[in-house]
């Protein structure tokens, strides 16, 4: 089992950032924080209502109040990695030969007591919703847009991952959400098997 492009964009930034601030685990709020600037997600949690700058603000306020900073590089937490094993098998399951974003998001949403799918149903963002806008821009994608594919394709070559910073007008001056200072540098995976990349993350 592979994983798509964009899923090792999020991964790879959830590991930087957790870095970067010393956090000890990362975590389930910290994979949706980085979903926030990938353009699929992005427009979907707007489309059903929701205000992605908003979601991103408190999810930042979260891991800065309740994670724990340590001197080590950050292990995945316990959630974290029932994201991974869940998404797999939802890959699996639906014939998919990759696991993409919308396996991570539906493993999200079968968390018990998690403060990622909190925050969006505090906005009145419910699963069914969510998953029905991805499904259809993931759709016009895929038809119509086919010179923006290619576009991000030599891009993501180059190394820029541009759906990441696809939310760049609505951060601050440092490159992300208000509250936390620093932009993350985006690596990639080129689509490494799901253990190999889990390793890879945690040796940054």
């Amino acid at each position: 089992m592979t994983i798509s492009s964009e899923v090792s964009a999020i991964l790879e930034a959830a590991a930087v950032r957790a870095g970067k601030n010393k956090y000890e685990y990362i975590t389930p709020e910290g994979i949706l924080l980085e979903m926030t600037f990938n353009k699929t997600f992005y427009q979907a949690f707007e489309n059903c209502g929701g205000s992605v700058q908003e979601l991103g603000e408190k999810l930042t306020s979260y891991m800065e109040e309740n994670i724990d900073k340590v001197e080590k590089p950050p292990q995945l937490s316990a959630f974290a990695e029932y994201i991974f094993i869940y998404a797999e098998t939802q890959a699996e399951n639906s014939g998919c030969k990759e696991i993409k974003m919308r396996h991570m998001l539906k493993a999200l949403w079968e968390l018990d007591d998690c403060y990622a799918t909190y925050y969006m149903e505090e906005q009145d963002v419910n699963e069914v919703d969510l998953f029905r806008e991805i499904a259809d821009l993931e759709d016009i994608e895929n038809i119509e847009d086919i010179e923006d594919i290619e576009q991000e394709d030599i891009q993501e070559e180059s190394g820029l991952i541009d759906d990441m910073d696809y939310g760049k007008d609505h951060r601050n001056k440092s490159g992300d959400w208000p509250g936390e200072s620093g932009k993350i540098e985006i690596k990639k995976l080129n689509g490494s098997f799901l253990p190999l990349a889990l390793m890879r993350v945690f040796r940054m």
